[in-house]
Protein backbone atom coordinates (compact mmCIF):
# COMPACT_ATOMS: atom_id res chain seq x y z
CA UNK A 1 0.00 0.00 0.00
CA UNK A 2 1.32 3.44 -1.02
CA UNK A 3 2.51 5.74 1.90
CA UNK A 4 -0.49 8.24 1.13
CA UNK A 5 -2.43 5.87 1.94
CA UNK A 6 -1.15 3.75 5.12
CA UNK A 7 -0.36 7.89 6.64
CA UNK A 8 -4.32 8.58 5.87
CA UNK A 9 -5.48 5.33 7.58
CA UNK A 10 -3.20 6.00 10.77
CA UNK A 11 -4.52 9.49 10.41
CA UNK A 12 -8.04 7.78 10.71
CA UNK A 13 -7.09 5.99 13.46
CA UNK A 14 -5.84 9.10 15.20
CA UNK A 15 -9.50 10.96 14.21
CA UNK A 16 -11.25 7.53 15.73
CA UNK A 17 -9.34 8.12 18.91
CA UNK A 18 -10.37 12.01 19.11
CA UNK A 19 -13.74 11.34 18.40
CA UNK A 20 -13.77 9.19 21.41
CA UNK A 21 -12.33 11.28 23.46
CA UNK A 22 -14.67 14.14 22.52
CA UNK A 23 -17.74 11.86 22.79
CA UNK A 24 -16.75 9.98 26.27
CA UNK A 25 -14.62 12.60 27.71
CA UNK A 26 -15.62 16.51 26.34
CA UNK A 27 -14.25 18.45 29.39
CA UNK A 28 -10.96 16.45 28.18
CA UNK A 29 -11.84 17.38 24.46
CA UNK A 30 -12.73 21.10 24.90
CA UNK A 31 -9.36 21.62 26.85
CA UNK A 32 -7.51 19.56 24.16
CA UNK A 33 -9.50 21.16 21.28
CA UNK A 34 -8.28 24.53 22.94
CA UNK A 35 -11.99 26.24 24.13
CA UNK A 36 -12.83 26.07 27.99
CA UNK A 37 -15.47 23.95 28.69
CA UNK A 38 -18.66 26.03 29.82
CA UNK A 39 -20.38 25.27 32.56
CA UNK A 40 -22.94 23.08 30.82
CA UNK A 41 -22.11 19.40 31.92
CA UNK A 42 -23.71 18.04 28.19
CA UNK A 43 -21.01 19.92 26.39
CA UNK A 44 -23.03 18.93 23.60
CA UNK A 45 -20.50 20.96 20.68
CA UNK A 46 -18.06 18.90 22.24
CA UNK A 47 -19.49 15.86 21.08
CA UNK A 48 -20.16 17.33 17.79
CA UNK A 49 -16.92 17.78 17.31
CA UNK A 50 -16.50 13.80 18.33
CA UNK A 51 -19.03 13.18 15.85
CA UNK A 52 -17.24 15.09 12.97
CA UNK A 53 -14.20 13.54 13.78
CA UNK A 54 -15.35 10.20 13.43
CA UNK A 55 -16.97 10.89 9.95
CA UNK A 56 -13.93 12.13 8.72
CA UNK A 57 -11.94 8.97 10.25
CA UNK A 58 -14.52 7.41 8.65
CA UNK A 59 -14.55 8.89 5.69
CA UNK A 60 -10.57 8.96 5.26
CA UNK A 61 -10.51 4.98 5.99
CA UNK A 62 -12.39 4.70 3.11
CA UNK A 63 -11.01 6.78 0.54
CA UNK A 64 -7.51 5.96 1.55
CA UNK A 65 -8.54 2.22 0.34
CA UNK A 66 -10.98 3.51 -2.96
CA UNK A 67 -7.65 4.69 -4.33
CA UNK A 68 -5.37 8.04 -4.98
CA UNK A 69 -7.97 10.35 -6.66
CA UNK A 70 -11.02 9.79 -4.08
CA UNK A 71 -8.32 10.25 -1.16
CA UNK A 72 -6.56 13.42 -3.06
CA UNK A 73 -10.00 14.48 -3.09
CA UNK A 74 -11.10 14.32 0.66
CA UNK A 75 -8.05 15.16 2.11
CA UNK A 76 -8.22 18.41 0.23
CA UNK A 77 -11.40 19.45 0.61
CA UNK A 78 -10.88 18.25 4.74
CA UNK A 79 -8.34 20.59 5.50
CA UNK A 80 -11.10 23.09 5.85
CA UNK A 81 -11.57 21.54 8.96
CA UNK A 82 -8.48 22.45 11.23
CA UNK A 83 -7.95 25.32 9.50
CA UNK A 84 -11.06 26.64 10.15
CA UNK A 85 -10.63 25.03 13.70
CA UNK A 86 -7.65 27.24 14.17
CA UNK A 87 -9.14 30.33 12.97
CA UNK A 88 -11.59 29.91 15.67
CA UNK A 89 -9.20 29.22 18.65
CA UNK A 90 -7.12 31.81 17.98
CA UNK A 91 -9.47 34.19 18.10
CA UNK A 92 -10.71 32.98 21.28
CA UNK A 93 -7.44 32.36 22.94
CA UNK A 94 -4.78 33.58 20.99
CA UNK A 95 -1.28 32.68 21.63
CA UNK A 96 -2.17 31.18 25.17
CA UNK A 97 -3.70 28.61 23.28
CA UNK A 98 -0.27 27.54 21.58
CA UNK A 99 -0.14 23.85 21.82
CA UNK A 100 -3.53 23.33 21.13
CA UNK A 101 -2.72 25.44 17.83
CA UNK A 102 0.13 23.77 16.79
CA UNK A 103 -1.96 20.47 16.97
CA UNK A 104 -5.20 22.34 14.55
CA UNK A 105 -1.64 23.30 12.17
CA UNK A 106 -0.12 19.84 12.53
CA UNK A 107 -3.71 18.53 11.21
CA UNK A 108 -4.16 20.78 8.46
CA UNK A 109 -0.24 20.05 7.18
CA UNK A 110 -0.95 16.10 7.67
CA UNK A 111 -4.22 16.34 5.14
CA UNK A 112 -1.84 18.60 2.77
CA UNK A 113 0.66 15.89 3.07
CA UNK A 114 -1.74 13.25 2.28
CA UNK A 115 -2.82 15.30 -0.68
CA UNK A 116 0.61 15.82 -2.02
CA UNK A 117 1.61 12.30 -1.58
CA UNK A 118 -1.65 10.96 -3.13
CA UNK A 119 -1.68 13.72 -6.40
CA UNK A 120 2.17 12.38 -6.76
CA UNK A 121 1.42 8.32 -6.42
CA UNK A 122 2.51 6.77 -9.69
CA UNK A 123 -0.85 4.89 -11.15
CA UNK A 124 -0.80 1.28 -10.94
CA UNK A 125 -0.39 -0.60 -14.60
Amino acid sequence: MPAARRFALVMSGALLGLGGLFLSWPRAGAALFGLDAEPDPRLDYVRALGIRDLALATGLASAALAGRRPLALLAATSVLIPVLDFSLVARRRGTAAAPQLALHGASAAALLAITAASLLERRRA
